[in-house]
């Protein structure tokens, strides 16, 4: 009893101690083969368990069930139990099927051996629900928990302390299944039962404050999430300081909660702290490491570090090869971080390399085609052959079917992504209608899954809107982009994501506005994007001088070029802080500003800025003939203004030489360039020659 009490209390460093002292009594007692010492090698095992001690309580489970499976030549209960912890052992490895083929042996000897709605056997098939679980089989998880919970009904009140397990088991089947919301009230019923029965600071309250801020972090509800994972910390640090693996895995959760929050650096502290505690408790390595090393790899590549993210990913290999061959889609997900940061280096054929090679381990190791995570890896080679649009389609369509069957054509919202992926590729190919059917089935999803609105709901308003703006229906399209930020502001969020999508929703409006020639609402629109990234970026990142531009092209609408030049004039600046100085965007720039003056009638600072744009150009690209002819161009038209026909004349016939050479005689531009130069011949009264250019 005195055992018992002390590990509801937590108070595992004692309880070992007694467990050991009882088995020393009992070897005294009794052979070394009796059900008693193996028992006793059990509780001890089941210690080392709570304790993250995996392998050593590994030892103990295997020895006692050695002796009960000799002492009992048929099947016993206690055979059974020693099963379920070899199954809770296997868990914690990540090998699901070995888990569950135990807690399925254990049940097995369980009907054996007690009637069929036995307490046993309800806890058991609680097991078996939580592996398939794992295994993302969540309906039939769901099944299986359902029964058992009904047999337990029969014997238990509702806030029994096994009522615990089963309002948790409910909760990891609601959150595989995406139901975060369902999941969350799970974990809330399954803590306050614990809290009934157990001091505050037990090991399971604070599994539960985990699995709670977990769910929090997923519904973007960041602060809260950091209350459970603090009062979590908090607990570990005073009740059970020596248990390092546990204390590192909760700095890791405040550090997903952070990267969530973009707040990198933070994250990363946290994650290399855990680090450190991980290869301090395991020296001889453990699969856990690896995992680390990868959250440390994602931040560094979200930061743009991609070498040194790429030695962790190694580093990460390293471990896995020696601790993680057990659960192969550990390695792939591996392979599927290094392709991430090929992606972000835009080494789009290496990454594709290695997103084929992680999904084809996901193939050989999932026992059915239909997993969602071939899906997710199907999704990123999509999105890499976004190039390629018919075969990228064909790779979100094959992912779409694999989550249908996976989910029994259920709308789970991860039907609802790769819908918009379908969406956005139709969308590129000016596929509206059929765009906006596949935009419309997702929204659908996501509005019967977040009820209460979600970023995700705005994303596929705004996407809509996209489609309604290139069919030329601006009414139309204005109204979902202010549905869309109507939801952006009702989720009141202030982390600089949320923000920044504020912004592009803002912006989004601004443009249908300047396409309706509203021109100065265009502005004030662009201005609140611009505001709100002048907060949450670095003052040289692209948005602020997308923005600028948007803002100088509105102005210009307007005629107000002194207060467009203002803005021109700061998007080169940054360009020219983290471009190249041959860069095109340097040239766009430039010709931006050329134009600007050309329509105050200013030519000889225009034709400065289009002839620095042309030095960049023929020096640096002298094969880009549209750029170049396109600047020829214009350079004659300054001249022209400015009466130097003969100059005008020279920049207009290389300009027309070049679209001559790239183009049929009867096109378009070849045209303009003619009857440019013929009205040049009647200003000089060349008027055969003019007569010639018609």
């Amino acid at each position: 009893m005195k055992k018992k009490l002390l590990y509801i209390e937590g108070k595992f460093e004692e309880a070992i101690n007694f467990h050991e002292q009882a088995l020393q009594i009992r070897r005294k007692y009794y052979s070394s083969d009796h059900p008693h010492i193996a028992n006793s090698l059990r509780n001890i095992g089941d210690i080392f368990h709570k304790k993250d001690r995996y392998d050593e309580a590994f030892v103990y489970f295997q020895e006692a069930l050695t002796i009960l499976e000799k002492y009992y030549k048929s099947f016993h209960p206690d055979i059974a139990k020693c099963m379920s912890s070899i199954g809770y052992y296997f868990r914690e490895q990540r090998n699901y099927d070995k888990s569950l083929e135990s807690h399925q042996r254990s049940l097995t000897i369980y009907e054996k051996c007690y009637p069929t709605d036995h307490v046993s056997i309800a806890l058991t098939l609680n097991d078996i629900a939580d592996s398939l679980g794992r295994q993302d089989k969540n309906n039939e998880a769901l099944n299986v928990h359902c029964r058992a919970l009904q047999m337990h009904k029969k014997f238990i009140q509702y806030d029994h302390i096994d009522m615990s397990k089963y309002f948790c088991t409910l909760g990891h089947i609601y959150s595989g299944q995406g139901h975060y919301d369902m999941a969350f009230e799970s974990y809330q019923q399954s803590l306050a039962v614990l809290k009934k029965s157990f001091f505050s600071g037990h090991i399971d309250i604070i599994c539960l404050l985990h699995n709670i801020g977990v769910v929090l972090n997923i519904l973007e509800k960041f602060d809260d999430a950091m209350i459970f994972h603090r009062q979590a910390l908090t607990m570990e640090e005073e009740y059970y300081p020596s248990f390092q693996a546990k204390i590192a895995q909760t700095f890791i959760w405040i550090g997903h909660v952070l990267r969530n929050q973009e707040k990198y650096e933070e994250a990363l502290y946290h994650y290399k702290q855990a680090l450190v505690m991980q290869k301090s408790y395991y020296p001889l390595g453990h699969v856990n490491i690896a995992f680390t090393l990868q959250n440390i790899g994602a931040i560094l590549s979200e930061q743009g570090k991609y070498d040194e993210a790429l030695e962790f990913y190694q580093q990460a290999t390293i471990v896995l090869e020696k601790h993680g061959l057990h659960n192969r889609c550990d390695i792939a997900f591996n392979l599927m971080g290094f392709g991430n940061i090929l992606c972000n280096q835009e080494k789009l054929d290496e990454a594709i390399d290695y997103y084929q090679r992680a999904l084809q381990i996901q193939k050989d190791y999932y026992d059915h085609s239909d997993h969602p995570n071939l899906a997710d890896t199907i999704n990123n080679i999509g999105n890499l052959l976004c190039q390629k649009l018919d075969e990228a389609i064909d790779y979100y369509q094959r992912a779409l079917q694999i989550q249908k069957d996976y989910y029994d054509h259920s709308d789970h919202p991860n039907l609802a992504d790769t819908i918009n992926n379908i969406g956005n590729l139709l969308c590129r190919q000016k596929k509206y209608d059929e765009a906006m059917k596949f935009y419309k089935e997702a929204l659908r999803i996501q509005e019967k899954n977040y009820p209460n609105g979600h970023i995700k709901i705005a994303i596929t308003l705004n996407n809509i809107g996209h489609v309604l703006m290139n069919q030329t229906k601006y009414d139309e399209s204005l109204d979902y982009y202010q549905q869309a930020y109507s939801i952006l502001v009702k989720l009141g969020s202030y982390y600089p994501l949320d923000q920044l999508q504020i912004a592009f929703n803002l912006s989004y409006i601004s443009d249908v506005l300047h396409l309706q020639k509203k021109y100065q609402e265009a502005v004030e629109y662009q201005q609140r994007a611009l505001s709100i990234r002048e907060k949450c970026l670095p003052s040289t990142h692209k948005q602020i001088i997308t923005s600028c531009i948007k803002i100088s092209r509105s102005l210009c609408s307007q005629k107000k070029y002194i207060d467009a030049l203002e803005f021109q004039q700061r998007a080169l600046s940054i360009e020219e802080k983290i471009e190249p100085i041959n860069h095109t965007n340097i040239v766009d720039r430039l010709c931006e500003i050329g134009k600007n003056f050309f329509d105050q009638e200013k030519y000889d600072e225009a034709l400065e800025f289009f002839q620095q744009a042309l030095t960049i150009i023929e020096t640096s690209d002298p094969f880009n003939h549209g750029y170049n002819a396109t600047l020829l161009n214009s350079i004659g038209k300054i001249l022209k203004q400015q009466q130097k026909y003969d100059e005008a004349l020279t920049f207009k016939n290389r300009a027309l030489k070049i679209r001559e050479t790239h183009f049929p005689s009867n096109h378009q531009h070849i045209a303009s360039i003619l009857n440019d130069i013929s009205i040049i011949f009647h200003e000089q009264n060349k008027h055969d020659e003019a007569l010639d250019c018609t």
